[in-house]
């Protein structure tokens, strides 16, 4: 069975949103190519969804990071700037 964890949190001016799940993982080589536009890990994918995440995440002023290791799975971590609220 795999697990999927979320963890949302503030410290100091940054919202961290961790993700992490205990799937096959990710090849050190093939994590160097993911986010780049139309590379595909699916049978049926375009390759343009983390290409687009990371578009979004990046015009919001955040940032991120994945992590995997084979056999024991993917953590990803999204950072943004914390707002005060008007």
């Amino acid at each position: 069975m795999i697990r999927v964890h979320l963890r949302v949190w503030k410290e100091n001016q940054t919202i961290h949103i961790t993700i992490s799940d205990t799937g096959i993982g990710i090849s050190k080589e093939r994590l160097q190519k993911i986010g780049e536009p139309f590379f595909t890990l699916k049978e049926k994918g375009m390759g343009l969804g983390l290409t687009t995440s990371t578009k979004i995440v990046q015009e919001h002023k955040g940032t991120i990071d994945i992590e995997s290791e084979v056999g024991k799975g993917t953590t990803v971590h999204l950072t943004f700037p914390a707002y005060e609220k008007r």
